[in-house]
């Protein structure tokens, strides 16, 4: 039983980074999207994620007997927004957040590699700078969904009203006959990619607890630093998993190009990475995690949090901006945003 739930866990992080790749999912992407053409396509995408999230886990929690891990938030703090705006400057300074990194990784840009170990390094720093009374980062608390627990039913059914309505626009779009087509199309719909990447969260969520690879990458470092734990072999594998699913869609979508010249852009990857390293200490946990976890279980630092992260990456283009490096335009029409990793 225990290895058929494991292969289900890996397929479901593996259509994951399948999903976020034929999308072009990255919240650098979605600011930019927002300060070129005042529009908001990307920036809504995640928003339905964390709803497939919540809806879902809400739905099997309710039919299944399971302890999902929806009762431990962190609590909100200064630190917090610091971490947010860390990550924000540092994911622009890469050039992606955490899920363009991967997708860039799987897409054949091996410089990428740099982007995680910095990460690693970042959040290694963290642990060995003495930070005197806030020594403690992150405070345990009770989350949203853990005191609302008389509002589960009401809060499933309005998310079932709503993931049912969601399903119905999607339907329109989808012809039975060319689902082949639509399953292989270069580029998916930021719709489609919310409800995959938010229903195989949900059940992940429900059988492994926080898993998204920042949350990996953030233990490995406190293990090198302290001494402890390190995360379960099951989310190596589920990070590996993503990669896997990102190079498959790359191939299949023939997008698959192999960068293995060192350039300039490297040193990004590596000063970008320790940022967003450093700022997930701080909040913690990267953009896959406040998605896929803090915004679902309406933890207290989650949304101050990803707002924070909004503007830091805002404030590191407009910076750009003013220095005279453009900033590309991100036009997504059709709920489609047809846009090339590199």
């Amino acid at each position: 039983m225990i290895l058929w739930i494991s292969i289900v866990c890996i397929g479901l992080a593996g259509l994951i980074g399948f999903s976020a790749h034929r999308a072009s999912l990255c919240s650098v992407r979605a600011v930019e999207e927002l300060l070129t053409t005042r529009r908001g396509f990307m920036l809504a995408s995640f928003v339905k994620s964390s709803l497939w999230v919540m809806g879902a886990t809400l739905l099997i929690t309710l039919f299944v007997p399971v302890d999902v891990m929806m009762t431990v938030g962190k609590e909100l703090s200064l630190l917090t927004l610091v971490g947010g705006l860390l990550f924000g400057v540092g994911a622009t300074i890469n050039g992606g957040c955490a899920f363009s990194t991967l997708t860039r990784l799987g897409g054949g840009n091996i410089g990428v590699l740099l982007s995680l170990v910095g990460f690693v390094v970042g959040a290694a720093l963290l642990e060995l700078i003495p930070m005197g009374p806030f020594s403690s980062l992150a405070v345990d608390t009770q989350t949203g969904m853990s005191l609302l627990t008389r509002w589960h039913m009401p809060l499933a059914i309005a998310l079932s009203l709503w993931m049912l309505w969601e399903l119905a626009k999607l339907r329109r779009s989808f012809s039975p006959s060319g689902w082949k087509n639509k399953v292989t199309a270069s580029h998916y719909r930021l719709s489609t990619a919310a409800l995959l990447m938010g229903v195989s969260n949900a059940i992940l969520y429900v059988l492994v607890g926080a898993w998204p690879y920042t949350y990996v990458l953030g233990h490995t470092a406190r293990n090198a630093v302290t001494g402890a734990a390190m995360p379960a072999v099951i989310y190596w594998l589920l990070f590996v998993a993503l990669v896997v699913g990102v190079f498959l869609s790359a191939w299949q979508g023939h997008r698959f190009r192999l960068v293995l010249a060192p350039n300039r852009q490297w040193l990004n990857y590596l000063f970008g990475g320790v940022l967003m390293g450093a700022g997930a200490g701080f909040i913690p946990g990267g953009n896959d995690v406040l998605m896929f976890q803090g915004l679902p279980s309406l933890s207290p630092h989650a949304l101050p949090a990803f707002v924070a992260m909004m503007i830091g990456i805002a404030l590191t283009l407009t910076l750009m901006r003013l220095l005279g490096r453009g900033i590309p335009v991100i036009d997504c029409g059709n709920d489609i945003c047809a846009i090339d990793d590199k």
